[in-house]
């Protein structure tokens, strides 16, 4: 198995490996272990639905082996509370930064990355508030997820005219070979042609679930888990995806890879940078060896 590519990311003015480790992982310390023997050197920390003992756990690893400094993060903040409330006032988003900090026991998070505000007057005070942390060193850059194109062109277009950093990043479980008819929760904002566009213009980097939950027709009925549920299937199931399938399952067939391997060498090779973001838990039950074994093409 070669080792995972390496590719440049000028934002961070660092390497960073072409897949991203989510840190919510079952068999944490043999997933971090194998992961990092390959050459990744990239976690996603989600942040959400319990996983702070996971993420507690994986600061721990990485800290006995000395691997803090050498790995690069991406990291959610701003997440509702468990009462359902916003979280993403300065307070709020300082809060989530410094406890990320705190767990993973390093002296800054190289992306930080928030959903929308619902009152989109806070924009430019958020904007602030990342770019503040920047100066303290807290983090390196900020990056967006659910924004649309329009509300990430005006966001730019307020940090250049304010003389402030860009944003690096867009952050999406929306991208995949396939087109789903509506996102994977209400809300979220499909992967089109204006954010690639906008990807692409503004040379941002895109951080992409590739895993299954993700990408439900490019891996095996017997492997699908039991969160795909015939309703989160169906979004999945038109004439032209169908055409996808055949066509992605003959190259598959020529190349001697799976379905899903496929799928995941087409989503890393763009005319943008892409960070496939992939897992091993509950909801995704595939073998990252898969990932991992066309990760060095």
């Amino acid at each position: 198995m070669k080792s995972i590519r390496l590719v440049e990311e000028p934002h961070l003015k660092r390497n960073i490996s072409i897949l991203a480790l989510n840190a919510a992982v079952h068999d944490t310390t043999q997933q971090l272990n194998h992961f990092f023997k390959l050459g990744g050197n990239a976690l996603h920390i989600h942040e959400e639905g319990g996983e702070t003992k996971l993420c507690e756990e994986v600061g721990r690893w990485l800290y006995d082996h000395r691997k803090n400094s050498d790995t690069i993060f991406c990291c959610m903040i701003g997440h509702e509370s468990e009462d359902g409330l916003e979280r993403k006032d300065s307070d709020s988003l300082q809060e989530d930064i410094l406890k990320h900090k705190s767990i993973l026991k390093v002296p800054s998070l190289h992306v930080v990355y928030l959903d929308p505000p619902s009152d989109s007057e806070t924009y430019f005070q958020i904007i602030e508030t990342l770019v503040e942390n920047i100066r303290n060193k807290n983090i390196n850059s900020y990056a967006f997820r659910n924004w649309t194109a329009d509300e990430i062109r005006t966001a730019i277009h307020y940090a250049d005219t304010s003389g402030l950093p860009r944003p690096s990043a867009i952050i999406t479980t929306e991208f995949s070979s396939a087109i789903p008819k509506t996102p994977l929760w209400n809300g979220y904002i499909p992967f089109d042609t204006s954010l690639r566009e906008a990807a692409i213009e503004l040379n941002l980097t895109v951080w992409a679930w590739v895993s299954d939950i993700n990408q439900p027709l490019f891996i095996p009925v017997n492997e699908r888990s039991w969160f795909l549920t015939a309703d989160r299937m169906e979004r999945w199931l038109t004439d032209e995806n169908e055409y996808i399938v055949r066509k992605l399952s003959d190259m598959a067939i020529s190349k001697g890879l799976t379905l899903r391997q496929v799928n995941a060498e087409s989503l890393l090779h763009q005319p943008f940078r892409v960070i496939g973001i992939i897992s091993k838990d509950a909801t995704n039950l595939g073998d990252l060896d898969e990932f991992y074994d066309i990760a060095g093409i």
